[in-house]
């Protein structure tokens, strides 16, 4: 992955944790398992926008697996889904199907189309289950920085209906679980994003001051509920770019809401999703084992 597509300031640099993981990235997934395939660029929606595409390595025999679905960081302005083929060999081995996809980013459309396209791209993989293999009733998406605000939206949104438009209307876009890795929750209470020249103000087509509706539209703290599937947050405390307080926010309202959900905090850590990963695996790991109802005979 490029880290160059910003400068080194603040504004460029927030957001933007999926544009540093080199470790993680490799252009096609290596050390697949055997009895599995790997397709790339699937349209998932007809006709669409050339980031419209996802990723996916799937079992070729046997039972239906369950499915991890990556979302990538980028500041909404880069990023691409390549950034965590590295791991999949590794989660494919645990029983995964795996899968991760592009989405419309602020310079081709604005908020909300980005979740737009991840509801889309769930609804097409579950539409497409069967040939694939994979337990359409057992969906998780995972993801960093900006691809953690949508991964928790998708997560928090399921029961909401106005971000599911295009293809496939009849499937779902709700999820089993989430993995919200130090994303933001609530743009409202954000005020160093308010800058004209911010990621969000992109996002939006204006500054948040000017698109409080959107922000708010945006946020997956308004939609928790007791029916939120549970989702699980990890965020250092060193992060300078999106405040630790986000995601204590965000877990606080869940409580408050009923909605399952679990916070781990990660001394000295800062807005690193490789980091994040080298140190809480097994706690990522467990997480989806635990919610996806992982049968022993298909895990290590």
């Amino acid at each position: 992955m490029m880290d160059s597509l910003f400068p080194p300031s603040a504004t460029a640099a927030i957001l933007g944790a999926g544009l540093l993981a080199t470790v993680m990235a490799a252009d096609e997934p290596g050390d697949l398992p055997g009895g599995t395939a790997f397709l790339r660029d699937l349209s998932y929606v007809a006709s669409g926008h050339e980031r419209q595409r996802l990723d996916l390595a799937y079992f070729t025999e046997g039972d239906p697996r369950p499915l991890l679905l990556w979302i990538h960081g980028g500041a909404y302005m880069g990023g691409d889904k390549a950034e965590n083929h590295a791991i999949w060999g590794d989660l494919m081995r645990r029983g995964y199907a795996v899968a991760t996809i592009n989405y419309r980013l602020s310079g081709d459309a604005k908020w909300p189309a980005q979740i737009e396209d991840c509801k889309a791209a769930i609804r097409f993989l579950r539409a497409h289950a069967g040939e694939h293999r994979i337990a359409p009733d057992r969906i998780a998406v995972w993801g960093s920085s900006a691809g953690g605000h949508l991964a928790a939206l998708v997560g928090a949104s399921g029961g909401a209906k106005e971000f599911d438009v295009g293809e496939y209307l009849d499937q779902s876009s709700a999820v089993s679980c989430a993995v919200d890795l130090f994303g933001p929750a609530d743009f409202e209470t954000m005020p160093q994003f308010r800058r004209p020249d911010s990621p969000e103000a992109r996002l939006w087509g204006r500054p948040t001051s000017e698109a409080l509706e959107m922000a708010r539209s945006a946020s997956p703290i308004r939609y928790l509920s007791s029916a939120t599937p549970p989702i699980l947050i990890l965020h250092g405390d060193a992060d300078e770019v999106v405040s630790l307080e986000q995601s204590r926010q965000f877990h606080a309202a869940m409580r408050k809401a009923g909605a399952p959900g679990e916070l781990v905090i990660l001394p000295g850590v800062g807005h690193s999703h490789v980091e994040v990963w080298m140190r809480k695996r097994d706690d990522i790991l467990g997480f989806f084992q635990r919610h996806l109802r992982m049968d022993a005979a298909v895990r290590p």
